[in-house]
């Protein structure tokens, strides 16, 4: 997600555009976010995504959600994001841009959508206590979310200063806003557990670095591909989750459904 209404680097345009194709980071999300939600059992059929940037993410979850039956083929997709110059590739992937600042009082938010998601956008808000209150009282009385954070204050580096974060997330401060804000929390959990000690082992090396490279870490088709796996085989195995990870994911209601 973007500052309110700054336009995005355009090396981070491209990558956000493209790496959800195929990018380890990306398509575990995708996965996950896909699983989570199939356990809901209804099919939605106005979906909010907040700072969407230029809607890479949002098109690749659109695929596997309309393959899972969970949204229709004719579900209206709303994106909000910041950049306005991103405007016209939402469009063309068939997402209607919203230029909402998410950091004000009072957002302007379409109503009654049945599905949100929120990928990496909390963090970035001073107060996200007040827009978790307006999606919730915007929402269909029936709307569920997914929400993701940067997880594990110990891993707050030069990285996150630059990338404008203002906190990296533990499992029971995130349930404590979404709870606040009104929402059912149906699951919880850390993920990418794998990548904690690599991600601890990266901040201390970017200590000592001047400049800070904002770019997806590189890894081959090889590494990409062991990294995807990896991931796969933690959100199996370890059901509940582990008490710790880089990442944390949470399906949220409004009311109660019976498989959670």
């Amino acid at each position: 997600m973007t500052s309110p209404f700054k336009s995005m680097p355009t090396q981070q345009v491209e990558e956000l555009e493209n790496l959800p194709s195929w990018y380890w980071w990306f398509r575990n999300r995708i996965d996950f976010a896909t699983q989570l939600l199939k356990k809901t059992h209804c099919l939605r059929y106005k979906w909010l995504d907040l700072g969407c940037g230029p809607g890479g993410m949002t098109a690749e979850l659109a695929k596997s959600l309309r393959k899972n039956k969970i949204i229709a083929t004719n579900t209206s997709i709303y994106g909000i994001e910041g950049d306005i110059t991103l405007s016209d590739k939402l469009m063309a992937k068939g997402i209607t841009p919203l230029a909402i600042n998410l950091e004000n009082s009072t957002p302007a938010l379409p109503n009654d959508f049945d599905l949100f998601t929120a990928f990496d956008v909390l963090e970035h808000l001073q107060n996200p206590d007040t827009l978790l209150k307006h999606i919730f009282d915007a929402s269909s009385k029936n709307a569920v979310g997914i929400i993701t954070v940067p997880a594990m204050p110990i891993l707050w580096s030069k990285w996150d200063r630059e990338m404008n974060h203002y906190r990296r997330y533990t499992r029971e401060l995130l349930i404590q806003q979404l709870t606040a804000a009104g929402f059912e929390v149906c699951q919880c959990r850390y993920i990418f557990n794998w990548a904690f000690f690599p991600a601890l082992i990266r901040k201390v090396i970017l200590a000592r670095q001047k400049q800070i490279n904002h770019e997806f870490p590189k890894s081959g088709l090889f590494l990409n591909k062991v990294f995807y796996l990896i991931s796969h085989v933690e959100w199996v195995f370890y059901q509940f989750g582990l008490s710790f990870g880089t990442s944390v994911i949470a399906l949220v209601s409004k009311k109660s459904f019976t498989n959670k």
